[in-house]
């Protein structure tokens, strides 16, 4: 005969500071996520290598009429560089779920360039790099869980940040 007893006061601090540890460690790897995508777009917002004459030389290659981009339709090229300036991203915490606000400031600019003009063709620099970034991202916070799992109080936060600044 087997007798098997749970103490459920026992069980239930478990489980709390195990939701606190596992919190804080995916708090830690969303900023890091944001910083990722932030850092993406500012990447492929700021390529220098046509001017706006040499864009006009090239016949236009971004209209609608008779779209030949010199480089894939992602990558845009920065003159002014307010739009490259204006990338953010922010992690917020609403209860248990985190949000990473993620655009531009440039607002107009950016929803003509995520769904194109009556000139211009769809070029989609946000869509992009979430999509290229979403397995980055997915890896970051399955890490993170796992880490999380094997680490107690004071330890989750400390490591959690050693892990996160390995992230870049």
């Amino acid at each position: 005969m087997i007798v098997m007893t749970t103490n459920a006061t026992e069980l239930g601090r478990t489980n709390h500071w195990r939701r606190n540890r596992l919190l804080v460690t995916l708090h830690e790897s969303n900023k890091a996520n944001a910083r990722i995508l932030k850092r993406g777009a500012q990447e492929i917002t700021s390529l220098t290598c046509h001017s706006l004459a040499d864009l006009r030389r090239m016949g236009h290659p971004y209209a609608t009429r008779a779209p030949n981009p010199p480089h894939e339709v992602h990558l845009i090229h920065s003159h002014r560089g307010a739009f490259l300036r204006g990338w953010y991203s922010r992690t917020t915490r609403h209860g248990d779920d985190f949000v990473i606000n993620f655009g531009n400031q440039q607002t107009e600019l950016l929803m003509w360039l995520e769904t194109g003009t009556v000139k211009m063709i769809r070029r989609g620099p946000m869509t992009w790099i979430v999509k290229e970034k979403t397995p980055e991202l997915q890896l970051n916070n399955r890490r993170a869980y796992r880490s999380a799992l094997g680490l107690h109080g004071a330890a989750a936060r400390s490591r959690a940040r050693k892990y996160v600044s390995g992230l870049g």
